[in-house]
């Protein structure tokens, strides 16, 4: 059995190796599957308002109930390998951490946003088709509704309940690499974030251009007290919170590692092992 170090550490390489993957992708097939990926999120808002219409507005549970679609996006995106921002925020990190460069530091910063763009043009996309006529027009109300619930609150408000989802799909780029549960903790962990009305910046611009589309609310309005905070708190919960935590656990063990290997090479030893 592997100890809890060893353990943390291949996850923590898997992580780190996917991002130097994204790294060195083409910046044109970055923007393609972010856009996919902001187009797939809609389903998350679709899904919801068909939940909200079926349980009514006085049903006990509707929380919960329309909480159950919110993992819809996640699924297709995350299981379909997708870009999605709020996974780059651990992703893309770790290479900067361990390479300290800042070349490094400079693309990880050109990726973030290219995918951050083209998740919010294909969310703006998918929004437009959705509500100027690809949505059954009996729907449109409930999913307007979802819409106006999800994107309440304020700056500081949105910002304080974007952490906690910022740091959730963090958490799950972690732990579901080496994991065979991928759907089920998916599904879980992104319900949570729904039922306790946390905030996720790229599900929340779908749900902000249906409002833009429908009340005729003013953009720059919107992008102040929902998208920019939105934003800054999954940066937050996903870097400066649990990104950093992953490289810190193991960063000691990797100095250790590469001590270890230098001392092998130069023929040398640790005074303690010298008799």
């Amino acid at each position: 059995m592997k100890s809890d170090a060893s353990a943390a550490r291949e996850i923590y390489d898997a992580v780190r190796e996917e991002g130097e993957r994204e790294l060195d992708r083409p910046l044109r097939s970055l923007f393609w599957s972010a856009a996919t990926a902001g187009v797939l999120m809609s389903l998350s808002v679709v899904v919801s308002a068909l939940l909200a219409k079926a349980a009514g507005h006085d049903h006990p549970a509707r929380t919960l109930i329309v909480a159950l679609g919110y993992p819809s996006g996640f699924l297709l995106v995350m299981l379909g390998h997708m870009q999605l921002f709020t996974e780059n925020t651990i992703t893309t990190v770790l290479p900067v951490l361990e390479r300290k460069s800042a070349s490094c530091l400079r693309r990880s910063a050109l990726l973030w946003g290219v995918v951050l763009g083209a998740n919010v043009l294909g969310a703006g996309a998918a929004a437009a088709a959705l509500v100027f006529g690809m949505m059954p027009a009996e729907v449109v109300p409930a999913m307007v509704d979802v819409a106006r619930e999800a994107t309440s609150g304020s700056f500081g408000g949105v910002f304080a309940a974007a952490i906690p989802a910022g740091f959730v799909i963090a958490v799950l780029v972690w732990v579901t690499r080496l994991q065979r549960q991928r759907v089920l903790l998916i599904a879980l962990f992104t319900w949570v974030i729904a039922a306790a009305h946390f905030k996720h910046v790229i599900v929340g611009s779908v749900e902000m251009f249906v409002l833009l589309f429908t009340d005729g609310l003013s953009a720059l309005s919107l992008v102040l007290t929902f998208f920019l905070p939105a934003l800054a708190g999954n940066v937050v919960g996903g870097t400066l919170m649990f990104a950093l935590m992953a490289w810190a656990q193991v960063s000691e063990e990797s100095k250790d590692a590469d001590d270890g290997q230098k001392r092998g090479s130069t023929g040398t030893e640790p005074a303690s092992a010298q008799g």
